[in-house]
């Protein structure tokens, strides 16, 4: 019987381990939706307006969304901060006249 209950606890630590796993990967899946989604939606902003200041709140919106949401530095906060940042700066440059408006 010692056999039996090595192999009963095995199966259990294997269970265990892949439950983790399934929720780590969940997890990593949700957050790649939510970033897919803030695309789509800063996209469809950008083809609706163009008024870059409305296409830049609905940016820093998204943006501050995704901070209630994930944890900081996660790659969802990071994609659309870097987008928020290079919004500003274009939208920065046409106001000072080094870039010209579209």
């Amino acid at each position: 019987m010692p056999f039996k209950g090595k192999a009963e606890e095995c199966i259990r630590q294997m269970n265990a381990e892949l439950e983790r796993r399934v929720i780590e990967r969940t997890s990593q899946l949700q957050e790649s939706n939510t970033y897919l989604t803030s695309l789509i939606e800063i996209s469809i902003a950008l083809n609706e307006s163009l008024d870059l200041n409305e296409v830049l709140d609905r940016i820093s919106d998204l943006v501050a969304q995704l901070r209630r949401t994930y944890a900081s530095g996660s790659k969802a906060i990071v994609a659309a901060e870097s987008i928020q940042l290079l919004a500003c700066s274009f939208l920065s440059g046409i106001r000072s006249g080094i870039i010209d408006a579209p």
